[in-house]
């Protein structure tokens, strides 16, 4: 019987195939596995568990009944009253270990209150629950999250609390039904969401038995290779959880070691930042917080971001930074090649599962990160709060150019001490074990699971302040007295090309400051310091059986740093510092303890650092698929994305250099530069919806039909016969490159991770404008005065229909791939409003523009103004609506937020300004070579040759050079170059030689906006989500379109007034005609003058763009 194929999650699943007898034998051999490992409960306890759960459902309701009436409600409101336990993550998820403690929430109606649960549950579970069950009970009513944990006959039990805004809670309620979700506040949310995404998941994986056995398998890995711990910057298991769910619905019918061995490939070679998602987010009137990089920029920042799939939708892994990335990828791969191996009977299943070499081998350098406090009370509080903030200093210290990798170890040791003074407190925070005491045993944080510590690590910067305990703040230095600490470790690597001193104490220092500035913090009970470990210099107890601490290298030179004369070997507490030299470095770090009164520092010479232990990661294309592209295909990429862009450009050249014989022949004596403007009207009008469009269905197929209507128009255009015609076919290949220019730029971020190969792509996809430019007019020149103008339309039709084949033949079926194109996605995901009111409102100003091109008097005109008028009330109109849907979480064109960041604001004014400059030179000094010279078209098509080397050799260049340049010279240098064109040709004399002024005019012309074209791509795109590239590419397509539009409107406008104002009768004379093409460069210099000067105010602090991401 065939297997009903839906679809599970977003996209299609890659394969339905049934499981060989291989991956059968493979998944058994799995499962043995891991029962060996103790994976897998034993049946009894398993029944012993669900007992408990059932005593734990009447002990709720009994709880709920007992406040009811104590609040003397009525016996009716009594008896409907109900409450219920949910049991959620591991637990709930079916994939737990024999002795992990089972989360539970009690779920009760709106009058029964936090306060309540802490008042009066403890008694309850008391009376009745046997005599002696309960070995330990901890309430923590201050946690952000209300908990008791309880041991209850040696099950660990984590109670929860919630209530919802209802009158009654059924044991047959659905979690999952968002209603629920109503007038609940932020801390009753979040303990709800733990069930409801527990559930949701459940539901989205195709076989739970698989899902289970794998979720497992990975469990076990990410622990035993230290990857695993959300507060740290490493996946939870919910994470993991819903990593693995994603895989398996990508293969159905699998078996848990078939996902375990696809799952290490899919996710380590993810499209990064592109999300998980198990399922298309949803929206609900209530007014939650839903993950969106569009609405909230925070969100944009997450570099790994797993999307939970119950509403609201939140990333559980915000935490995960730079170096944790690289870590998480680098042993996904490692992971990917043992069960390759395994696959092949080359390896064990035990492989896999081998311990990390965390202190062993893989760092010679550590920071040791200790709290300490007087009392276990006040260290269970501060060491969880240390815990949830020291993620902050490896942020800092990811920012040290000479730090390489900072990896902060997933869980801490917690020690206990005998201290008799406050020296003795200080050498300890020093790492000094000779007063720990021997009859207590150090342990982890996640052995221990200290509620305490738990809810305030978990709550981190939400986490109330929780009362330090009791004890005694200070020592009679007679008696021993307890002392805890808990020590973090922090794995340093150094870059191999640092020769500077690696100096780390003002890191160091501000980042204890602003721990104990915290409420959090008690002077006189609790204590913090950091320090410089050597690894053969860590404590014996971080090692565990069979691991061996590494051993000192010997010098190959003895030597002893002289003292000098006068110097004290011991320092106080503003003063403490540990210098260790590192192979020609010293490793600087600021001693940050409470109270200190002596510590010795030292100097020891150790041998130079091993290479990096983590490689660089490979670039993938694609997150789904497990080979990447042939290397001829890149190719493709590139040459298709810049040809087309190319073959647009090489048509406006042909009209620059053809318009005069084009207007003739058609009869276009009003509209002479409608053919050119009209293309650059439509097209700048359609591209943002064009690039939204191509965000739902993909760029590739909006990628191919663009290129066959570039095809069609073209052809269209050349055979056309009368001016209007020309003018209509011209509008709808604006339309035509509407489709192909966002969704170039949407493919070339498909293809190409952030990097120099990036770079290139859009290097060439910019080198493309000015070659196909030059073309044109040269091309355009030669033909209009051999074969006629038409040839030059007839030459594009067939350049765009090779293009449009190679493109349909090669161009990769995975490139710009997206989810199921559906009519609810189209309908949800586009902003069909904003993009008409965008389109309009750019319709009718571009009409002006043109209008007022041919003849400023136009604008006097009613009809005119009444349009500009509508024109600029419907851009206040789409502003408003951008607020309004940023506000609602829904799909905005150019959300308003952006527009506060003042580097996106000032590349658009820099597109905007210089593309105009750009186009109107070009315009204007043809009709100077034309018009004053009295060349023809192919004389003056020549003269713009120089334009081409110089435009293709900047976008290269840049390409070459952006991730290595501060971006802003880079603007600021090509903005100047071409600021210099403009300025030669308002200097330029009718008579003046072409070498004296034109030449150099022409060949600085374009530098500056092929210069910017690169570097505004990747700043715009790397503003916008993963998923809309193609509406990032519209946005930068549609600055520089309507910029060249608006550019020549104005210049000519400036040109044709002065020329009217001209002393000389006759307008259409040389001299008449100078002074107005000389005022239009002028007017030219300026916009690059206020283009030049806001680059110098809004980029100054971009530093470098494109570079690679690990």
């Amino acid at each position: 019987m065939a297997v009903a194929q839906r679809q599970w999650g977003t996209t299609p699943s890659i394969s339905w195939n049934l499981p060989t007898e291989k991956e059968i034998k493979q998944n058994e051999e799995l499962t043995a596995e891991l029962k060996r490992q103790g994976q897998y409960e034993a049946p009894g306890e398993t029944e012993k568990k669900q007992a408990l759960l059932v005593q734990l459902q009447k002990i709720a309701c009994e709880f709920v009944k007992h406040v009811c009436r104590k609040n003397n409600l009525p016996q009716s409101i009594i008896d409907s009253a109900g409450g219920k336990i949910f049991t959620y993550g591991s637990y709930r998820l079916g994939a737990y270990a024999p002795g992990s403690d089972i989360d539970t929430l009690v779920v009760a109606p709106r009058h029964v209150s936090r306060e309540d649960f802490f008042e009066h549950m403890p008694a309850i579970l008391e009376r009745m629950l046997p005599a002696g069950a309960i070995e330990e009970m901890k309430p923590v009513p201050e946690a952000y999250v209300p908990i008791i944990k309880l041991m209850i006959s040696g099950t660990d039990i984590d109670l929860n609390f919630t209530r919802l805004a209802v009158s009654s809670v059924p044991f047959s309620l659905d979690v999952r039904d968002t209603n629920l979700l109503r007038g609940l506040d932020d801390r009753e949310l979040r303990a709800l969401n733990g069930p409801r995404v527990a559930d949701e998941l459940m539901e989205l994986v195709p076989q739970k038995k698989t899902f289970r056995t794998a979720l497992r398998a990975i469990k076990l890995w990410a622990q035993r290779r230290a990857v695993y711990g959300n507060i740290v910057g490493f996946p939870g298991g919910v994470a993991w959880g819903m990593l693995v769910a994603r895989v398996c619905q990508l293969y159905p019918q699998a078996t848990g070691s078939v996902i375990v061995m696809k799952f290490f490939r899919i996710i380590g070679r993810w499209n990064w930042p592109q999300p998980i998602l198990l399922k298309e987010s949803e929206d609900h009137p209530i007014q939650a917080r839903v993950w969106n990089p569009r609405v909230y920029p925070t969100d944009k920042y997450h570099l790994m971001p797993i999307i939970t799939p119950a509403y609201p939708a939140m990333c559980a892994t915000h935490n995960i930074g730079p170096t944790t990335k690289k870590i998480i990828i680098h042993e996904l791969e490692r992971a990917g090649d043992i069960t390759d191996k395994i696959s092949f009977g080359k390896l064990q299943w035990q492989d896999l599962f081998t311990k990390h070499t965390y202190f062993t081998q893989d760092y010679r350098y550590y920071l040791s990160v200790t709290s300490g406090s007087t009392s276990k009370e006040a260290q269970a509080s501060w060491s969880g709060f240390v815990e949830s903030r020291v993620r902050l200093l490896v942020q800092s210290l990811e920012g040290q150019g000479s730090i390489a990798v900072a990896r902060l170890f997933n869980k801490g040791f917690a020690r206990e001490h005998r201290c008799k003074d406050e020296d003795e407190f200080a050498a300890v925070l020093h790492g000094d074990l000779q007063y720990q005491a021997t009859n207590v045993k150090t342990e982890t944080t996640d052995n221990i699971n200290d509620p305490l510590h738990n809810a305030v690590a978990q709550g981190g910067a939400d986490a109330a302040v929780v009362a330090n305990g009791h004890g005694e703040p200070a020592t009679n230095g007679h008696e021993p007295h307890p002392f805890y600490t808990t020590t973090y470790y922090i794995g340093i690597e150094l870059a191999q090309d640092s020769t500077k001193k690696l100096d780390v104490s003002e890191q160091s220092r501000d980042w204890k400051e602003n721990q104990c500035r915290t409420a959090n913090y008690e002077e006189g009970r609790n204590y913090l310091n950091i320090s410089a470990t050597r690894s053969y210099d860590l404590p014996l107890d971080v090692f565990t059986a069979g691991e061996e601490r590494p051993t000192k290298a010997k010098k190959k030179v003895p030597t002893k740093r002289p003292m000098n004369p006068g110097q004290k070997r011991s320092r106080d507490a503003s003063g403490m510092e540990d210098l260790l030299s590192i192979d020609g470095k010293s490793l600087l770090v600021a001693m940050a303890t409470t109270t200190i009164t002596a510590m010795q520092s030292q100097t020891i010479e150790l041998q130079p650092l091993p290479p990096p232990i983590l490689p660089e990661q490979e670039h993938v294309m694609l997150p789904i698929e497990d080979t990447n592209a042939p290397k001829v295909r890149t190719a493709i990429i590139i040459t298709c994305v810049a040809v087309i862009t190319g073959v647009n450009t090489f048509l406006s050249g042909v009209l620059v250099v053809g318009t005069p014989v084009i207007a003739k022949d058609l009869g276009l004596r009003g509209l002479v530069l409608w053919p050119v403007t009209i293309q650059a009207l439509t097209c700048g009008c359609t591209l943002l919806l064009c690039g939204s469009i191509a965000d739902v269905v993909g760029s590739r197929p909006m990628y191919l039909l663009g290129a066959l209507c570039q095809t069609l128009t073209s052809l269209a255009c050349g055979l056309s016969r009368t001016g209007i015609q020309l003018i209509v076919f011209r509008a709808f290949a604006g339309i035509a490159a509407s489709l192909c220019l966002p969704s170039a730029v949407s493919i070339i971020n498909d293809a190409f991770r952030p990097g120099q190969g990036r770079n290139l792509a859009f290097a060439a996809m910019g080198g493309g404008q000015p070659v196909g430019f030059g073309l044109g007019m040269t091309l355009g020149g030669v033909l209009t005065e051999s074969v006629g103008w038409q040839w030059g339309f007839y030459v594009s039709a067939i350049i765009n229909g090779v293009v449009f084949a190679l493109s349909a033949w090669q161009l990769p079926g995975n490139v710009g791939k997206v989810e199921k194109v559906t009519w609810s996605r189209l309908r949800d995901e586009v902003d069909w409003i904003g993009a008409c009111i965008a389109s309009v409102a750019l319709a009718l100003l571009s009409y002006e523009l043109a209008e007022i091109s041919t003849s400023s008097q136009g604008m006097q005109e009613p009809r005119n103004i009444t349009l500009l008028s509508v024109g600029l009330a419907l851009m206040v109109v789409f502003v408003g609506w951008m607020h309004r849907q940023e506000k609602r979480g829904k799909p905005a064109l150019i959300p308003n937020s952006l527009w506060k960041d003042k580097v996106f604001t000032s590349i658009c004014i820099n597109v905007f300004l210089v593309w105009g400059a750009f186009n109107a030179v070009e315009q204007i000094g043809n009709f100077f070579f034309q018009n004053i010279q009295g060349l023809n078209a192919l004389q003056a098509a020549i003269r713009f040759l120089p334009a081409i080397v110089t435009g293709f050799v900047a976008n290269m260049l840049v390409g070459l050079l952006v991730h290595r340049i501060r971006a802003n010279r880079i603007v600021v240098i090509s903005t100047l170059l071409s600021c210099s064109s403009p300025l030669l040709l308002a200097l330029v004399r009718p008579k003046s030689t072409y070498w004296a002024f034109a030449f150099p005019a022409i060949m600085l012309n374009p530098i500056g906006a092929d210069g910017i074209f690169t570097i505004s791509n990747l700043l715009i795109t790397s503003m916008f989500p993963v998923k809309t590239q193609g509406l990032a590419g519209g946005v930068f397509n549609t600055i520089s379109q309507i910029g060249k539009s608006v550019g020549l409107a104005l210049t000519t406008v400036v040109a044709n007034d002065i020329t009217a104002a001209a002393p000389e009768a006759d307008k259409t004379s040389r001299p008449a005609l100078m002074e107005g093409y000389r005022a239009g460069f002028w007017f030219i210099f300026a916009l690059n003058g206020v283009s030049l000067c806001t680059s110098l105010w809004g980029l100054r602090r971009i530093g470098t763009v494109g570079k690679k991401q690990d």
